[in-house]
């Protein structure tokens, strides 16, 4: 561990300057960006969720949090492109503050550097300021490991409950925290390891055999048959391998539990005797339920039922075989607030992913119907893990280097400060002073560069989020020694090594800061953009949508926008209600499925539905030229086309309308939007009367922009 200084509460003021400006930097210009593809399709769905009151956790929408927080800002404020994205960029403003909590393994110059990094990184920072979940679940998983290395080191039982907070709030933003959990524990295992390596090439023991030894003599003592029937029926062996149903099984375990309490008792060797009976009270209890009511209590359900009575049988075993030994003091002193803990993580997942639905299984209705709570809890806890591995693990089947390499090039790219630091940060740790925890980052962030590509669905250059913000610890070890190095040659009066120490720092402080301007503020739509998707619109479309706003609020019958063609048809209307939208299949008799309704081209039209929901303005589509035809004659004030059949629309509609053409995308999806001259009312609205008098262009200006702020308010 690195000595420290007893007074740090200027290094924590300057992390906090840090987070503040990191805040500011992030809401500047905050909803200048038009939305990219997968912003407008969450934007969409949140406002859908806001309308209807029903939510259900799909994986590819990715983790609940955002979809609760932003249903309430819309609400409050009302649904923009800065009120959207403003969650993730409060969170990655603050995200220096997690510095803090690694304070007793890291020098003052160390925590200053790494939140330096975490504020200034140009993928942090492109991605703190656009909606999705990466730089959320990275935030809270660091702050979860943090208060985890501040529950081992300071003894406290808050900072367990700090830490299972957040790593509920992880999960809660997006289900790959689970790869974070898997790349903590191989990092664990890697630096124990290197731990006993070490003892043994200095001659000590890897194993303290007189410790060990007493250990497995307590537990020869103490152990029964029957504490050996619960070890093997464990949930993993039950629930992937074991021949019984879950409820045969608990009602073993039950039994099992019960007979080792009563063997156990007359011995005087078991202190957790009242907690296996209550165990196996309740497990009967919800077992016999069970067999009477049936359906309400699912299966999922009993399987969670079925694994938490195991982990708490299996803890009052543990208790009684190490009783009297160095481990079993901390066993005990630890089993309540890790018992606390677990249920708050459980509770709060729970909160977050359960259903929401006035009409059907959701929170607020199980709460009144407890006979729901069982499916509740196989809907919030079960189901979001199983659909989670449907969807990113077993359905992907990833080329390895075609996912990687893009990987690797956008670090290189966007990223060289905290990847050549980082490299050169764990070799002077691991040949100079050494500290676990810059070894343990190290191999996080290899094993999320090297794993995560098999993760991906697509190929995009927010998965480096996840690499960068564990390299970051050994970077800031490595510009905190070149720091250090400046100050000593300072003090020493040695102008040539203090010269290259500052040339140093300022290249690696003015690398990350001219990437992330470029990146994050000057061209953040632009094609050569490294971090820049494929769904980000390449042109700025604001003036156009201002335009279809007031178009549309001005618009009283009729649909307010019409979309023309194949590529953005929609054939039901009603399937938008809710996403996912989809095709609409029957089967014929000779076994073959057949389209009944195409709606997949709604898709397409992405990112415009979250701008036209959010102005509620009404839409409506034409596949054919003689069904815009039909809908040319209601007279809509908005079209939008793919430009190659604007001349189509052109001869449909007549004059009266302009036209502007841009990218969708980045490339290729290039469509015209026509809006009616006589419902744009957005240019009308900058030209006031001369001399106080109102004519017949201004009234109506001055009606439509009353029929706006009506439609706004609705």
């Amino acid at each position: 561990m690195t000595s420290r200084r007893t007074d740090r509460r200027g290094t924590f003021a300057a992390l906090l300057a840090l987070a503040v400006a990191g805040t500011l930097a992030r809401l500047l210009a905050l909803g200048d960006r038009i939305a990219s593809w997968g912003e407008a399709r969450l934007g969409y769905d949140v406002l859908r969720y806001a309308a209807t009151g029903v939510f259900e956790y799909r994986p590819v929408t990715h983790g609940p949090l955002l979809y609760h927080v932003d249903r309430v800002l819309f609400e409050l404020v009302g649904a923009s492109d800065l009120v959207a994205r403003l969650p993730v960029a409060v969170v990655g403003g603050l995200l220096p503050l997690a510095a803090w909590l690694f304070r007793d393994h890291l020098r003052d110059s160390e925590l200053l550097a790494f939140g330096v990094l975490l504020a200034a990184n140009p993928v942090l920072v492109y991605y703190s300021r656009y909606l999705r979940n990466d730089v959320l679940v990275a935030a809270f998983a660091l702050a979860a490991l943090g208060f985890l290395v501040r529950t081992r080191h300071s003894g406290n039982p808050r900072y367990l409950y700090a830490a299972s907070t957040f790593g509920a709030l992880a999960f809660a933003s997006k289900a790959n925290a689970l790869l974070y959990v898997a790349f903590w524990v191989a990092a664990g295992l890697v630096v124990a390891d290197q731990r006993a390596f070490l003892r043994a090439v200095a001659r000590r023991p890897v194993f303290d055999h007189r410790r060990g030894g007493e250990l497995v003599a307590a537990v020869r003592a103490r152990g029964t048959p029957e504490m050996a029937v619960v070890a093997v029926f464990n949930p993993v062996v039950v629930l992937a391998f074991g021949p019984f149903s879950t409820v045969v099984v608990a009602i073993l375990v039950a039994v099992v539990a019960l007979l080792a309490g009563l063997a156990l008792q007359d011995a005087d060797r078991i202190v957790d005797r009242n907690a296996v009976w209550l165990v196996g009270g309740v497990v009967a209890a919800y077992v016999g339920a069970s067999g009477f009511l049936g359906s309400p209590l699912a299966t999922g359900s009993r399987d969670v039922a079925f694994a938490l009575t195991w982990v708490a049988a299996a803890a009052g075993i543990v208790g009684v075989l190490l009783r009297g030994t160095d481990l079993g003091a901390r066993v005990r002193r630890w089993r309540a607030p890790g018992v606390l803990a677990t249920v708050w993580f459980l509770v709060l997942t729970l909160f977050l992913f359960a259903p929401r639905n006035p009409d059907g299984l959701g929170l607020w209705s199980s709460l009144a119907d407890p006979l729901a709570l069982p499916a509740l809890v196989e809907a919030g806890l079960v189901h979001p893990l199983a659909d989670y591995y449907g969807v990113w693990v077993a359905s992907n089947h990833n080329d390895y280097l075609t996912f990687t390499l893009p990987l690797l090039l956008t670090l290189a790219v966007t990223s060289l400060t905290v990847v050549t630091a980082g490299v050169l940060g764990f070799l002077a740790n691991r040949y100079g002073e050494r500290d676990e925890l810059v070894e343990f980052a190290l191999v996080w962030a290899g094993l999320a560069a090297l794993v995560t590509p098999l993760a991906m669905l697509v190929n995009a250059p927010w998965h480096a989020v996840h690499v960068v913000v564990p390299l970051a610890i050994p970077a800031a070890v490595a510009l905190a020694a070149v720091a250090r190095r400046l100050a000593t040659a300072a003090r020493d009066r040695d102008p040539g090594v203090a010269g290259v120490a500052a040339i140093v720092l300022c290249v690696a402080l003015a690398v990350p800061l001219t990437t992330a301007a470029g990146t994050a503020y000057l061209h953040p739509q632009s094609q050569d953009n490294p971090l820049v998707q494929y769904g980000q619109p390449a042109d700025d479309v604001r003036d156009t949508l201002e335009r279809v706003d007031a178009a549309a609020a001005a618009n009283d019958d009729g649909p307010d926008v019409v979309y023309y063609g194949a590529y953005f048809y929609l054939e039901n209307p009603d399937r938008v209600d809710r996403l996912p939208v989809g095709d609409v299949y029957t089967q014929r008799d000779d076994g073959e499925y057949e389209l009944v309704e195409a709606n997949e081209g709604w898709y397409n039209r992405l990112p415009l539905p979250w701008y036209t929901e959010a102005m509620n303005a009404t839409t409506d589509s034409a596949r054919t030229l003689a069904g815009l035809e039909d809908l040319a004659a209601t007279d809509p004030p908005v079209v939008v086309v793919r430009s190659q059949l604007a001349g189509n629309v052109s001869t449909v509609l007549g004059g009266g309308y302009d036209r502007t053409t841009f990218n969708l995308t980045q490339r290729n999806v290039t469509v015209t939007v026509f809006v009616d001259r006589d419902t744009d009312v957005a240019g009308a609205l900058d030209e006031p009367a001369v001399g106080g008098s109102t004519n017949a262009t201004d009234r109506a200006a001055i009606t439509a922009a009353g029929r706006a702020h009506e439609r706004r308010n609705r």
